[in-house]
């Protein structure tokens, strides 16, 4: 058989969107790697298998499941013509070879030596991996070893979830292995082609029950107890006043700068609570002013804790003369529920994250989500309810009355029989499968027809009208229950995200309530495409996906459950309406508002009603995404809130504002200077007169031009406002760099700034939506929290902004990013943060950038 695919085609025709991430591979394997995004039906093993068939070596595949490996070789062999030779076993490796990332490692286990010369004598060139967010850590290791070791190779990396809302350490393996995502099939491409169906992602809020109330309040107090025994009691305090680097910051200014300068400011703004000092001394060993120091809140509170436990630990120790004291704290953080590895979570501290995102509250939240499309859906209801437990336990007659309380499948099911909704109910989990008693016989004939035999079923006598169904040697029920789901036989399933989130394939499946307390981000997305799919059964087919978020009311921000949505939905696209009537819908991503214990009623109310309106739902996709979808995507921008994270001594550099083409300022000159020449030369004369007229033709122009200019001016800080035209500017100087460093190529792009509620928001308007990610992340750089650069800019009032990791790799690079800025903004110095001068500035600059989390956001929109 040949060992090319030269000879091997494709048989069908491409989709838009696939041909076009083909006709992009070439740019995107120039670092020897391609990274496909692409969501549940879009094609993506096809995709993965003509990259393979163009690179034209031989290739190794690798899948998470057996599933999937008999999958890519079933859609080969269906959908390509061309002779090659294929193998399931990475040590007897043919043309395309697909196998398993568990029988990869074992293999390796075996002998890593051994199995990496049959793959180079195989001729092994081309690694592929499939839904690579599967990938634990021992296959990492082992992937790694492998493509290390095998040398030149090519990747294809292919998923439908990047495991966005990772730790930063697991996102960079991820990455490294990976590459950045190179192209993206979105879900506007795929509902604009109908290959995707219209959908909703809908947040219904709750508040904790009654008892779990009850339990924040008592954390809350046991907190203050604790804060207050920190700041005003005898042992902390004291010690931190004896702590070298607040005794004797000069002496140490060099430690804190290396170390841990951030911790320094927390200590310093937490002594200041507890003794009411001013702490200009200690501040100004970093350079800053006493105002500059950030006021005492609780994400301080962590660091500053989060020190005394860990790198300050031992000058502690040796201020108090023994352990007992720095033992004592963790041993009262850690009865809080405070601590989480080695981090001090006051301000969301996992106990009381865990606690509300299992809230009880969420039992009936997820029920009146059902109740709400059942009333508008009918008869062409098909919802499934998808927890993390079964907890079966719910049914034992001790235990039950506990257990009916918490999140799970069996107590979601009973809330949804005590409704009486009027739908059939099943649950579905690998271990409990329940149908109504009206359904058995179907269930029966079912399970004949998928070769299951021995099918029983059995009476629930917990659940009158209801049976549980056993089989012989527990076999799968899928497939049977599935049947009947989309026979419409059962309309609600309740089952468990382990059986039914990743790889369930119902495609009448129109509505999802997720229940789980514990979906990251990965599985979330899995479990939402479960009711993407069209179905040609229902070709007006709308979706509904809810999430269930339970807010802290003592939290202006909505509290630990609310932030893990908020992550998650940094990567949803959503349509919505414009902010007034006449504004045209957009998709974006993001969670948006966050209700107040006083609003949340009428924000589910609204959701409701949006939820039943199917044709609203349709019409605002449409309207969304547009009639043209060629070059359009999801494009980032930067939201900057009103508080500009720029140093308060950055302003615009007052150069002339210009007509489309002509300096006003240059205008109105010309016409003095023609003026003037006239009058030299005598209004008796010809050319004097001619000289005269043009001058005050000019200086008309140039004067109208300048009257405009100077209202657009005000008209622009007025929408701005000072700190907002700062922003701006900045930007202006970062694209500028970009260009200059070809890191944008679109010779055309350029600046979108628009004013929001909250601040501004920055985009790039560009052909290539590389070039909008390239600016987008070099703006978080510039104007976000600073991490470790390797050149600041002293500018204005001795202040410092971090050059953009981009334009800060090379020295040429970063002078070029500070001539931008002197020409957009003002003066500016480049500082080499790898030199004793500048990690002191690096560390003032830290210090002052401390609190910026939140002072940048990153969205994504879709536009052209």
């Amino acid at each position: 058989m040949p060992t090319t695919f030269a000879s091997t085609r494709f048989r069908g025709t491409w989709r838009p969107y696939q041909a076009r991430v083909l006709d992009e591979l070439a740019a995107h394997l120039d670092d020897g790697r391609v990274h496909l995004v692409a969501p549940p039906g879009s094609g993506k093993t096809l995709l993965g298998l003509e990259v393979v068939v163009q690179l034209e070596r031989p290739a190794l595949v690798l899948a998470p499941t057996l599933a999937l490996r008999d999958q890519w070789l079933s859609r080969f062999s269906d959908l390509f013509e061309g002779d090659v030779a294929t193998s399931i076993d990475a040590e007897a490796p043919a043309t395309l070879t697909v196998a398993t990332y568990q029988a990869l490692h074992t293999a390796a286990r075996r002998g890593l030596d051994a199995l990496v010369e049959t793959l180079r004598v195989g001729g092994i060139e081309t690694l592929v991996v499939d839904e690579a967010h599967h990938l634990r850590q021992a296959w990492w290791r082992t992937l790694r070893s492998v493509r290390t070791e095998l040398g030149a190779i090519t990747t294809v990396a292919l998923t439908a979830t990047p495991p966005y809302d990772v730790p930063r350490a697991e996102w960079n393996r991820y990455a490294s292995f990976c590459g950045p995502p190179d192209a993206d099939i979105s879900i506007p491409e795929l509902v604009k082609a109908g290959h995707l169906c219209p959908h909703l992602d809908l947040v219904r809020y709750v508040l904790p029950a009654p008892e779990e109330q009850e339990r924040l309040d008592a954390f809350r107090a046991d907190t203050h107890s604790l804060i207050s025994s920190v700041l005003q009691g005898p042992v902390w305090m004291p010690a931190l006043q004896q702590h070298p680097w607040i005794r004797q910051p000069e002496a140490h200014v060099d430690a804190i700068a290396d170390t841990d300068p951030e911790w320094f400011v927390a200590a310093l703004a937490v002594l200041r609570e507890a003794t009411g000092g001013e702490m200009a001394p200690q501040a100004a060993a970093l350079g800053l002013l006493p105002d500059e120091l950030p006021a005492l809140r609780t994400s301080l509170l962590d660091r500053f804790l989060t020190g005394v436990l860990g790198n300050q630990a031992d000058a502690f120790t040796a201020i108090l003369g023994d352990e007992l004291a720095v033992r004592d704290l963790h041993r009262q953080l850690d009865r809080l529920g405070a601590l989480e590895g080695s981090q001090v979570r006051l301000q969301h501290p996992p106990s009381v994250r865990s606690a509300l995102a299992a809230s009880a509250s969420k039992l009936d939240a997820a029920v009146s989500a059902v109740r709400v499309e059942s009333e508008a859906r009918k008869e062409a209801l098909r919802a499934v309810v998808l927890a993390d437990r079964i907890r079966d336990a719910a049914w034992d007659p001790e235990r039950g009355s506990t257990v009916l309380r918490q999140l799970g499948v069996v107590p979601l099911f009973e809330r949804l029989r005590a409704a009486d909704i009027d739908q059939p109910i099943g649950v579905l989990t690998g271990r409990v499968v329940v149908v109504p008693s009206t359904v058995a016989d179907a269930l029966v004939e079912a399970c004949e027809l998928a070769d299951i035999e021995g099918a029983e079923v059995e009476p629930l006598d917990v659940a009158p009208g209801f049976v549980k169904v056993r089989g012989v040697g527990e076999p799968s029920f899928v497939q049977p229950i599935t049947a009947l789901f989309e026979a419409g036989v059962l309309r609600v399933l309740v089952g468990t995200v382990a059986l039914l989130g990743e790889g369930w394939d119902a495609p009448s499946a129109n509505v999802l309530v997720s229940a789980s307390s514990s979906a990251t981000f990965v599985r979330t997305g899995q479990i939402r495409g479960r009711v993407f799919r069209t179905d040609p059964r229902q070709p007006a087919k709308v979706s509904s996906v809810w999430h269930l978020a339970c807010l802290d009311p003592a939290d202006p921000n909505g509290g630990g459950n609310v932030e893990q949505l908020r992550r998650r939905f940094r990567a949803f696209a959503r349509p919505r309406a414009g902010a007034l009537p006449e504004d045209p819908p957009r998709l974006e991503t993001g969670l948006g508002a966050i209700p107040t214990l006083h609003t949340v009623d009428a924000v589910n109310a609204d959701t409701d009603r949006r939820a039943q309106d199917h044709e609203a739902t349709r019409d605002l996709w449409q309207r969304a995404i547009g009639e043209d979808v060629n070059g359009r995507a999801l494009r980032p921008s930067i939201r900057v809130l009103s508080e500009s994270p720029l140093p308060v001594g950055v302003r615009i550099r007052t150069v002339p504002w210009y007509v489309p083409s002509v300096p006003a300022g240059s205008l109105a000159s010309a016409g003095v200077a023609s003026g003037l020449t006239g009058a030299l030369l005598g209004f008796g004369q010809v050319a004097g007169l001619s000289m005269a007229g043009a001058g005050l033709a000019l200086l008309a122009w140039g004067g109208t031009a300048f009257v405009r200019d100077a209202m657009s001016r005000v008209q622009r800080n007025q929408a701005l406002g000072p700190r907002g035209l700062a922003a701006e500017a900045a930007a202006r100087a970062t694209l500028d760099a970009l260009k200059g460093a070809s890191l944008v190529v679109d010779p055309e792009a350029s600046l979108a700034v628009e004013p929001t509620s909250t601040g501004i928001e920055v985009s790039l308007e560009s052909r290539l939506v590389d070039d909008a990610e390239v600016f987008s992340d070099a703006l978080a750089d510039l104007l976000g929290p600073i991490g470790a650069p390797r050149y600041l800019l002293r500018v204005e009032g001795g202040r410092t902004v971090s050059v953009p990791d981009a334009l800060g790799s090379r020295k040429g690079l970063a002078e070029q990013f500070a001539d931008a800025w002197q020409e957009r903004v003002g003066p500016a110095e480049l500082v080499f943060t790898r030199t004793p001068l500048g990690r002191r500035a690096l560390a003032t600059a830290r210090a002052r950038s401390l609190g910026r989390e939140d002072a940048v956001e990153q969205v994504h929109r879709w536009r052209g």
